[in-house]
């Protein structure tokens, strides 16, 4: 609500999670809350991102773990295994730090790591600042034109339509959940009371909106 906004606005955000960064930012036309469910939905991948995943590549999500109850005012972690074939076995966590951090970890079966940071801050009530750590290669400080090698490795992730498509495929769909949403103020609340397994980090940022946000 307003009182949130007000919080993720003049709060000092949250400390950076693991590892060095490139940072980028973009300015989607969707709620705070529903870039955060975003975040905490894994599943949603191989059946809406068509062309980064394949629906033929989907396992069934069960292995997902809620934190202990009552959350607490500085966030909570979920944990959760794979949701496709190319990650199954693998072991994930998604940790959301009030009021705008959420930090992904995911430990391959191959034991290879991999590491998602966003920063979502809420502009309007359907507007969101979305600042994602691009996880880009880290140039040594000693290459020469380093600052234009980075320009470059910037422009050319900006450049790929598959970017692109990526966040249009994730801005239609949470755009007609707002609209669903404000028509239906009650279903705010009533949404994570019929949570399956591979919704529980959706049913608990839910209830974390309701018992702290």
């Amino acid at each position: 609500g307003l009182e949130g906004l007000g919080r993720s606005l003049l709060e000092e955000p949250a400390a950076l999670g693991s590892g060095a960064q490139d940072w980028v930012m973009t300015v989607p036309p969707v709620s705070y809350e529903s870039m955060v469910e975003n975040s905490m939905d894994p599943s949603h991948a191989p059946h809406l991102h068509e062309g980064t995943f394949a629906a033929s590549d989907m396992v069934p999500l069960t292995d997902y773990s809620a934190p202990a109850e009552p959350l607490g005012d500085e966030g909570f972690t979920v944990a959760h295994g794979g949701y496709t074939t190319k990650n199954d076995g693998m072991k994930a966590t998604r940790t959301f730090r009030s009021p705008s951090f959420v930090d992904v970890n995911y430990e391959l079966p191959s034991g290879k790591q991999q590491n998602f940071q966003l920063f979502f801050v809420p502009s309007t009530p359907f507007e969101t600042r979305v600042i994602t750590g691009l996880g880009l290669p880290q140039l040594p400080a000693w290459l020469p034109k380093r600052e234009l090698l980075a320009d470059l490795l910037h422009a050319f992730f900006f450049s790929r339509s598959a970017l692109w498509r990526f966040n249009d495929q994730d801005r239609l769909v949470m755009q007609g959940q707002d609209r669903n949403q404000a028509a239906d103020p009650d279903r705010r609340q009533a949404a994570w009371d019929v949570a399956t397994p591979s919704d529980t980090g959706v049913s608990t940022f839910r209830k974390w909106l309701a018992e702290v946000g």
